[in-house]
């Protein structure tokens, strides 16, 4: 026997995407898309959670100073008062 050397034996190679092949690529496209929701969700709850922890630290803040400013004027009108009570 003779080996045919026309190339009619030679099976053509079949470049068509198997079932496995769009299953996987699907596959990697929902991954790829849940990650990007994922991601965004988390920046968002981040980005809330940051501005709720900086209006409760500078309402913190706000009212030391009120504290402070209070406690100044109260003990401001007490030296006037002594002052006053000591020139006359």
């Amino acid at each position: 026997m003779s080996k045919n050397t026309n190339g009619a034996g030679k099976k053509k190679k079949n470049y068509s995407f198997s079932f496995l092949n769009r299953f996987m690529i699907i596959q990697f496209l929902l991954m790829v898309i849940l990650a990007f929701f994922i991601a965004k969700a988390i920046s968002t709850r981040s980005v809330d959670n940051a501005k709720q922890h900086l209006s409760a630290v500078t309402d913190e803040r706000a009212q030391i100073v009120i504290d402070h400013v209070e406690t100044t004027e109260t003990l401001l009108e007490a030296l006037q008062s002594l002052q006053a009570l000591s020139s006359s």
